[in-house]
């Protein structure tokens, strides 16, 4: 795809490239060969080049990483019995060591989630610390429950994304096990899923939700009087919660209004409607030569192609 500069934009000056051409390409590792050999200026970078990007001398040093508005998680059926207890489901939440899954599965590239809002929310409260990887006060959680030997989820659906999909759940397995929680995971295509969760038919799903900008919109969501088929997926109900969201939407004084919503995400975090696993950590890397690219949250490739521009070092300009 071709973008070639318009000589009457409406900024002097503006866009400062003549031209902007996006390569296409569905191929981490094509697009891994490209970059190294300078046939790309910039490049999205997947999970499975991202470790030998960040252990590079030269490429670490033009790593562009942003906590993007997704979020992952496994999300909670309240309409199947255990999940309708608080208790299991912060038990699962600590019964997992979600650190060392990201560090060993995703290689590192994510943030451990501390609510469903990411860190670059302006609602994100960075006071508050994710949960611990703590199997005893998970017991201690089940037992409280009514749970102590644990259940059987046998509709854990998700798909076959390596960084949010059955792959994850398998490495939950053994610490859920812990607990006496078993899965029976089924794999399927992405539109399969959603119909799915739209009807209910799951104990739990496994997916990469958007968690902004819009964050009253985000965290309606979780509202009481939204269906499924608006995105509740789980059927989570909980009074304060919807307060909280009522004040935000009334409060006109932007302050006031970012507090009701921090409050209402923190309350989401400590009365969890799923196990929350990470923020997409995403990330951009570029040659020297590429300036003006940003760590843009709402979407990494949404750069303002207008104010980047590339020096004479690249050999794209010793080429002309």
């Amino acid at each position: 795809m071709i973008l070639e500069k318009f000589p009457d934009f409406f900024m002097e000056g503006r866009p400062l490239l003549d031209k902007v051409v996006y390569m296409i390409s569905n191929e981490a590792s094509t697009r891994d060969m490209a970059f190294r050999a300078k046939d790309l200026d910039a490049t999205i970078v997947g999970s499975a080049q991202y470790e030998a990007y960040k252990n590079d001398p030269v490429i670490s040093k033009n790593l562009i990483e942003v906590a993007e508005m997704f979020t992952r998680v496994v999300m909670f059926n309240m309409d199947y019995e255990p999940f309708k207890k608080k208790e299991v489901r912060q038990a699962i939440n600590y019964a997992v060591d979600r650190q060392l899954i990201i560090k060993k599965l995703l290689k590192d590239k994510a943030f451990l989630a501390s609510g469903y809002l990411p860190t670059s929310s302006p609602a994100f409260d960075k006071n508050v610390m994710p949960y611990p990887y703590d199997p005893k006060k998970a017991k201690e959680l089940m037992a409280k429950a009514g749970y102590p030997n644990g259940f059987a989820i046998d509709q854990a659906i998700g798909t076959g994304n390596e960084s949010w999909g059955v792959g994850v759940y398998e490495a939950m397995l053994p610490y859920l096990k812990e607990i006496g929680v078993t899965l029976k995971i089924q794999q399927m295509e992405g539109a399969a899923m959603v119909e799915r969760n739209k009807q209910g038919e799951f104990q739990s799903f496994i997916w990469s939700m958007g968690s902004g900008p819009d964050i009253l919109g985000v965290l309606k969501r979780f509202h009481s009087e939204t269906s499924r088929a608006g995105g509740n997926y789980g059927n989570y109900k909980k009074p304060e919660f919807d307060k909280l969201l009522g004040q935000a939407a009334a409060e006109r004084e932007p302050a006031k209004q970012i507090e009701f919503m921090k409050q209402a995400n923190n309350l989401l975090f400590e009365d969890p409607p799923a196990w929350f696993f990470n923020y997409n950590k995403a990330v951009l890397a570029r040659h020297p030569w590429v300036k003006g690219l940003k760590p843009v949250a709402i979407e990494l490739m949404f750069q303002d192609m207008a104010e980047v521009w590339v020096d004479d070092s690249s050999p794209r300009a010793k080429q002309k």
